[in-house]
Protein backbone atom coordinates (compact mmCIF):
# COMPACT_ATOMS: atom_id res chain seq x y z
CA UNK A 1 0.00 0.00 0.00
CA UNK A 2 1.19 3.49 -0.77
CA UNK A 3 1.78 5.78 2.20
CA UNK A 4 -1.07 7.99 3.34
CA UNK A 5 -1.54 9.80 6.68
CA UNK A 6 -5.02 8.33 7.19
CA UNK A 7 -4.04 4.73 6.41
CA UNK A 8 -2.40 2.46 8.92
CA UNK A 9 0.34 0.11 7.73
CA UNK A 10 0.37 -3.29 9.39
CA UNK A 11 4.08 -3.91 8.87
CA UNK A 12 4.05 -7.25 10.71
CA UNK A 13 0.82 -8.44 9.14
CA UNK A 14 -2.44 -9.24 10.91
CA UNK A 15 -2.09 -12.97 11.55
CA UNK A 16 -0.06 -12.41 14.73
CA UNK A 17 -2.68 -10.13 16.32
CA UNK A 18 -4.50 -12.12 18.99
CA UNK A 19 -6.99 -9.47 20.10
CA UNK A 20 -8.46 -6.71 17.95
CA UNK A 21 -9.92 -3.43 19.10
CA UNK A 22 -12.72 -1.65 17.25
CA UNK A 23 -10.30 0.99 16.02
CA UNK A 24 -7.90 -1.61 14.64
CA UNK A 25 -10.77 -3.34 12.85
CA UNK A 26 -11.71 -0.09 11.12
CA UNK A 27 -8.10 0.63 10.17
CA UNK A 28 -7.74 -2.86 8.72
CA UNK A 29 -10.97 -2.55 6.72
CA UNK A 30 -9.62 0.58 5.02
CA UNK A 31 -6.67 -1.24 3.47
CA UNK A 32 -8.07 -4.76 3.15
CA UNK A 33 -9.32 -4.58 -0.42
CA UNK A 34 -6.27 -2.66 -1.60
CA UNK A 35 -3.99 -5.38 -0.25
CA UNK A 36 -6.04 -8.21 -1.78
CA UNK A 37 -6.41 -6.63 -5.22
CA UNK A 38 -4.19 -8.48 -7.70
CA UNK A 39 -3.00 -11.00 -5.09
CA UNK A 40 -6.04 -13.29 -4.82
CA UNK A 41 -8.57 -14.82 -7.25
CA UNK A 42 -11.50 -12.69 -8.33
CA UNK A 43 -13.97 -14.75 -6.27
CA UNK A 44 -12.07 -14.09 -3.05
CA UNK A 45 -11.92 -10.37 -3.79
CA UNK A 46 -15.66 -10.27 -4.54
CA UNK A 47 -16.48 -12.12 -1.32
CA UNK A 48 -14.34 -9.70 0.70
CA UNK A 49 -15.93 -6.72 -1.05
CA UNK A 50 -19.44 -7.99 -0.30
CA UNK A 51 -18.60 -8.63 3.35
CA UNK A 52 -17.06 -5.18 3.85
CA UNK A 53 -19.99 -3.47 2.14
CA UNK A 54 -22.39 -5.34 4.40
CA UNK A 55 -20.45 -4.21 7.49
CA UNK A 56 -20.52 -0.57 6.37
CA UNK A 57 -24.24 -0.65 5.59
CA UNK A 58 -24.95 -2.29 8.96
CA UNK A 59 -23.38 0.72 10.73
CA UNK A 60 -25.86 3.22 9.28
CA UNK A 61 -27.77 5.32 11.80
CA UNK A 62 -30.88 5.23 9.63
CA UNK A 63 -32.02 3.08 6.75
CA UNK A 64 -34.30 3.29 3.75
CA UNK A 65 -35.62 0.58 1.45
CA UNK A 66 -32.76 1.38 -0.92
CA UNK A 67 -30.02 0.98 1.70
CA UNK A 68 -31.53 -2.31 2.90
CA UNK A 69 -31.62 -3.57 -0.69
CA UNK A 70 -27.94 -2.66 -1.08
CA UNK A 71 -27.26 -4.45 2.19
CA UNK A 72 -28.96 -7.59 0.89
CA UNK A 73 -27.03 -7.37 -2.41
CA UNK A 74 -23.74 -7.17 -0.51
CA UNK A 75 -24.67 -10.24 1.54
CA UNK A 76 -25.69 -12.15 -1.60
CA UNK A 77 -22.37 -11.24 -3.21
CA UNK A 78 -20.49 -12.72 -0.26
CA UNK A 79 -22.48 -15.96 -0.25
CA UNK A 80 -22.15 -16.34 -4.01
CA UNK A 81 -18.33 -16.29 -3.81
CA UNK A 82 -17.52 -17.68 -0.35
CA UNK A 83 -16.92 -21.23 -1.65
CA UNK A 84 -13.63 -19.98 -3.08
CA UNK A 85 -12.18 -20.04 0.45
CA UNK A 86 -13.03 -23.77 0.73
CA UNK A 87 -11.61 -24.51 -2.73
CA UNK A 88 -8.34 -22.84 -1.74
CA UNK A 89 -8.20 -24.78 1.56
CA UNK A 90 -8.39 -21.58 3.57
CA UNK A 91 -11.26 -22.92 5.67
CA UNK A 92 -13.35 -26.09 5.83
CA UNK A 93 -16.83 -24.68 6.45
CA UNK A 94 -18.79 -21.53 7.25
CA UNK A 95 -20.70 -22.76 10.29
CA UNK A 96 -19.75 -19.61 12.16
CA UNK A 97 -22.33 -17.91 14.45
CA UNK A 98 -21.30 -14.40 13.39
CA UNK A 99 -21.80 -15.23 9.71
CA UNK A 100 -25.15 -16.88 10.44
CA UNK A 101 -26.34 -13.81 12.39
CA UNK A 102 -25.85 -11.70 9.27
CA UNK A 103 -28.87 -13.44 7.74
CA UNK A 104 -31.12 -11.83 10.36
CA UNK A 105 -29.78 -8.27 10.25
CA UNK A 106 -32.18 -6.90 7.66
CA UNK A 107 -35.32 -8.38 9.26
CA UNK A 108 -34.16 -7.14 12.68
CA UNK A 109 -33.58 -3.63 11.34
CA UNK A 110 -37.05 -3.60 9.77
CA UNK A 111 -38.63 -4.63 13.08
CA UNK A 112 -36.46 -2.90 15.69
CA UNK A 113 -34.54 -0.12 13.92
CA UNK A 114 -30.89 0.49 13.07
CA UNK A 115 -28.10 -1.34 14.88
CA UNK A 116 -25.49 1.42 14.88
CA UNK A 117 -25.45 1.47 18.68
CA UNK A 118 -25.18 -2.29 19.17
CA UNK A 119 -21.43 -2.50 19.64
CA UNK A 120 -19.01 -2.41 22.53
CA UNK A 121 -17.30 0.90 21.67
CA UNK A 122 -19.61 3.00 23.84
CA UNK A 123 -19.46 0.80 26.94
CA UNK A 124 -15.70 0.36 26.59
CA UNK A 125 -15.18 4.11 26.46
CA UNK A 126 -17.60 4.81 29.31
CA UNK A 127 -15.90 2.14 31.40
CA UNK A 128 -12.87 4.44 31.58
CA UNK A 129 -14.87 7.44 32.81
CA UNK A 130 -17.32 5.62 35.09
CA UNK A 131 -15.14 2.86 36.52
CA UNK A 132 -11.39 3.24 36.07
CA UNK A 133 -11.11 6.94 36.89
CA UNK A 134 -13.46 6.61 39.85
CA UNK A 135 -11.49 3.68 41.25
CA UNK A 136 -8.19 5.53 40.87
CA UNK A 137 -9.67 8.51 42.73
CA UNK A 138 -10.59 6.30 45.72
CA UNK A 139 -8.30 5.06 48.47
CA UNK A 140 -8.97 1.46 47.32
CA UNK A 141 -10.92 0.70 50.53
CA UNK A 142 -14.72 0.58 50.31
CA UNK A 143 -14.19 1.98 46.84
CA UNK A 144 -17.77 1.38 45.61
CA UNK A 145 -19.24 4.15 47.77
CA UNK A 146 -16.34 6.46 46.97
CA UNK A 147 -16.72 5.84 43.23
CA UNK A 148 -20.44 6.67 43.38
CA UNK A 149 -19.71 9.88 45.28
CA UNK A 150 -16.95 10.81 42.81
CA UNK A 151 -19.30 10.31 39.88
CA UNK A 152 -21.93 12.55 41.51
CA UNK A 153 -19.33 15.29 41.86
CA UNK A 154 -18.29 14.93 38.22
CA UNK A 155 -21.89 15.16 37.02
CA UNK A 156 -22.45 18.29 39.14
CA UNK A 157 -19.36 19.92 37.64
CA UNK A 158 -20.46 19.01 34.10
CA UNK A 159 -23.94 20.45 34.66
CA UNK A 160 -22.48 23.65 36.12
CA UNK A 161 -20.07 23.99 33.17
CA UNK A 162 -22.89 23.50 30.66
CA UNK A 163 -25.02 26.10 32.46
CA UNK A 164 -22.20 28.66 32.46
CA UNK A 165 -21.59 28.07 28.75
CA UNK A 166 -25.30 28.54 28.10
CA UNK A 167 -25.35 31.83 30.04
CA UNK A 168 -22.22 33.09 28.28
CA UNK A 169 -23.92 32.72 24.89
CA UNK A 170 -27.14 34.53 25.76
CA UNK A 171 -27.79 37.88 24.08
CA UNK A 172 -30.27 40.04 26.09
CA UNK A 173 -33.19 41.52 24.15
CA UNK A 174 -35.22 44.55 25.11
CA UNK A 175 -39.02 44.57 25.46
CA UNK A 176 -39.53 45.41 21.77
CA UNK A 177 -37.56 42.39 20.63
CA UNK A 178 -34.52 44.33 19.52
CA UNK A 179 -31.03 43.59 20.78
CA UNK A 180 -28.94 45.95 22.83
CA UNK A 181 -26.82 46.59 19.77
CA UNK A 182 -28.50 46.75 16.37
CA UNK A 183 -25.36 45.35 14.78
CA UNK A 184 -25.89 42.03 16.57
CA UNK A 185 -29.14 41.27 14.72
CA UNK A 186 -27.29 39.66 11.82
CA UNK A 187 -25.41 36.44 12.10
CA UNK A 188 -21.68 37.03 12.75
CA UNK A 189 -19.40 36.83 9.75
CA UNK A 190 -15.99 36.65 11.39
CA UNK A 191 -13.89 33.53 11.08
CA UNK A 192 -14.29 32.73 14.77
CA UNK A 193 -18.07 33.13 14.71
CA UNK A 194 -18.56 31.01 11.62
CA UNK A 195 -17.27 27.96 13.49
CA UNK A 196 -20.08 28.27 16.03
CA UNK A 197 -22.93 26.03 14.96
CA UNK A 198 -25.51 27.43 17.38
CA UNK A 199 -26.18 30.97 18.59
CA UNK A 200 -28.46 31.41 21.59
CA UNK A 201 -30.65 34.50 21.89
CA UNK A 202 -33.09 35.47 24.63
CA UNK A 203 -36.29 37.44 24.14
CA UNK A 204 -37.81 38.27 27.56
CA UNK A 205 -38.22 34.82 29.13
CA UNK A 206 -37.89 32.81 25.90
CA UNK A 207 -34.64 31.41 24.56
CA UNK A 208 -34.28 30.59 20.87
CA UNK A 209 -31.53 28.52 19.31
CA UNK A 210 -30.59 29.78 15.85
CA UNK A 211 -28.75 27.41 13.57
CA UNK A 212 -25.97 28.92 11.48
CA UNK A 213 -26.32 27.86 7.84
CA UNK A 214 -22.94 29.14 6.73
CA UNK A 215 -20.38 26.39 6.20
CA UNK A 216 -16.68 26.97 5.74
CA UNK A 217 -15.74 24.57 2.97
CA UNK A 218 -12.03 24.72 3.71
CA UNK A 219 -9.43 26.53 5.75
CA UNK A 220 -5.65 26.69 6.06
CA UNK A 221 -3.22 27.65 8.79
CA UNK A 222 -2.50 31.34 9.35
CA UNK A 223 1.18 31.31 8.36
CA UNK A 224 2.42 29.53 5.22
CA UNK A 225 5.07 26.84 5.49
CA UNK A 226 7.14 28.62 2.81
CA UNK A 227 6.71 32.23 1.75
CA UNK A 228 7.73 34.04 -1.46
CA UNK A 229 8.52 30.89 -3.41
CA UNK A 230 9.40 31.57 -7.08
CA UNK A 231 7.51 29.86 -9.87
CA UNK A 232 10.43 27.74 -11.06
CA UNK A 233 10.59 26.04 -7.65
CA UNK A 234 6.91 25.17 -7.87
CA UNK A 235 7.58 23.51 -11.20
CA UNK A 236 10.75 21.68 -10.16
CA UNK A 237 10.07 20.68 -6.54
CA UNK A 238 6.30 20.27 -6.59
CA UNK A 239 5.87 19.17 -10.19
CA UNK A 240 3.32 21.93 -10.89
CA UNK A 241 4.36 22.40 -14.52
CA UNK A 242 1.00 23.92 -15.53
CA UNK A 243 0.48 26.04 -12.43
CA UNK A 244 0.73 29.43 -14.16
CA UNK A 245 -1.66 28.59 -17.01
CA UNK A 246 -4.14 26.98 -14.60
CA UNK A 247 -3.99 30.04 -12.31
CA UNK A 248 -4.78 32.35 -15.23
CA UNK A 249 -7.80 30.27 -16.18
CA UNK A 250 -8.99 30.23 -12.57
CA UNK A 251 -8.70 34.01 -12.23
CA UNK A 252 -10.43 34.55 -15.54
CA UNK A 253 -13.42 32.43 -14.50
CA UNK A 254 -13.75 33.59 -10.89
CA UNK A 255 -12.46 37.18 -10.64
CA UNK A 256 -14.11 40.23 -12.29
CA UNK A 257 -12.10 41.79 -15.10
CA UNK A 258 -11.71 45.20 -13.42
CA UNK A 259 -10.09 43.65 -10.33
CA UNK A 260 -8.21 40.84 -12.01
CA UNK A 261 -4.43 40.64 -11.69
CA UNK A 262 -2.46 38.91 -14.42
CA UNK A 263 0.20 36.62 -12.91
CA UNK A 264 3.51 36.10 -14.66
CA UNK A 265 6.60 33.93 -14.35
CA UNK A 266 8.34 36.44 -12.08
CA UNK A 267 5.75 36.31 -9.29
CA UNK A 268 6.34 34.54 -5.98
CA UNK A 269 3.81 32.53 -4.04
CA UNK A 270 3.14 31.32 -0.51
CA UNK A 271 3.08 27.55 -0.05
CA UNK A 272 0.94 25.69 2.46
CA UNK A 273 1.57 22.05 3.26
CA UNK A 274 -2.06 21.13 3.82
CA UNK A 275 -5.63 22.28 3.30
CA UNK A 276 -8.44 21.24 5.67
CA UNK A 277 -11.72 20.42 3.94
CA UNK A 278 -15.02 20.48 5.84
CA UNK A 279 -17.39 17.89 4.46
CA UNK A 280 -21.14 17.96 5.20
CA UNK A 281 -22.64 15.38 7.48
CA UNK A 282 -24.04 12.16 6.05
CA UNK A 283 -27.47 11.55 7.61
CA UNK A 284 -27.24 7.77 7.27
CA UNK A 285 -23.81 7.54 8.87
CA UNK A 286 -23.29 10.46 11.24
CA UNK A 287 -24.83 13.81 12.12
CA UNK A 288 -21.48 15.54 12.55
CA UNK A 289 -19.48 17.34 9.90
CA UNK A 290 -16.24 15.66 8.85
CA UNK A 291 -12.86 17.29 8.33
CA UNK A 292 -10.39 15.84 5.87
CA UNK A 293 -6.79 16.91 5.51
CA UNK A 294 -5.15 17.05 2.08
CA UNK A 295 -1.36 17.16 2.13
CA UNK A 296 1.00 18.48 -0.54
CA UNK A 297 4.54 18.34 0.81
CA UNK A 298 7.73 18.12 -1.23
CA UNK A 299 10.58 15.87 -0.15
CA UNK A 300 13.01 17.58 2.21
CA UNK A 301 16.13 16.88 4.22
CA UNK A 302 16.05 16.34 7.99
CA UNK A 303 19.76 16.80 8.56
CA UNK A 304 22.92 14.93 7.64
CA UNK A 305 22.27 11.95 9.94
CA UNK A 306 18.57 11.45 9.35
CA UNK A 307 16.87 9.91 6.34
CA UNK A 308 15.13 12.13 3.83
CA UNK A 309 11.44 12.71 4.25
CA UNK A 310 9.69 11.58 1.07
CA UNK A 311 7.28 13.79 -0.82
CA UNK A 312 3.63 13.41 0.05
CA UNK A 313 0.97 14.47 -2.44
CA UNK A 314 -2.46 13.14 -1.52
CA UNK A 315 -5.10 12.12 -4.02
CA UNK A 316 -8.68 13.34 -4.06
CA UNK A 317 -11.87 12.77 -6.03
CA UNK A 318 -12.88 15.84 -8.03
CA UNK A 319 -16.29 16.43 -9.58
CA UNK A 320 -15.77 16.54 -13.34
CA UNK A 321 -19.42 16.31 -14.42
CA UNK A 322 -21.74 17.90 -11.86
CA UNK A 323 -24.98 16.78 -13.53
CA UNK A 324 -23.84 13.18 -13.94
CA UNK A 325 -22.64 12.97 -10.35
CA UNK A 326 -25.88 14.48 -9.01
CA UNK A 327 -28.08 12.11 -11.03
CA UNK A 328 -26.12 8.86 -10.69
CA UNK A 329 -24.15 9.39 -7.48
CA UNK A 330 -21.31 7.12 -6.40
CA UNK A 331 -18.18 7.57 -8.50
CA UNK A 332 -20.07 8.74 -11.58
CA UNK A 333 -18.84 12.10 -12.83
CA UNK A 334 -15.73 12.01 -10.63
CA UNK A 335 -12.05 11.72 -11.46
CA UNK A 336 -8.94 11.13 -9.41
CA UNK A 337 -6.52 14.02 -9.05
CA UNK A 338 -3.25 14.52 -7.24
CA UNK A 339 -3.00 17.49 -4.92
Amino acid sequence: MSTHPELRHFKKGISSVSQWTGKEHKEMQKVYLGVLAGAVPAEVLSAACGLLDFIYYAQYQSHTTETLNHMQEALDLFHANKDAFIDLNICEHFNIPKLHSMLHYISSIQKLGSVDGLNSEGPERLHIDYAKKGYRASNKNDYTIQMAKWLQHQESIDLRTAYLWWCANLVPYDEEGEGEDNDTDDMPNSADDVDRDVELRINKDQVTAIKSTELRLYHIVKAPAFSSVPLHRLEQTYGASQFLSALKVFLQENVPAHTRVQPNEYDCYNIYNAVYMTLPSEPHVNDRKHQKTLHATAGHSNGPRKPLSPAQFDTALLIKDVDLHRDSGGLSGLRVAEI
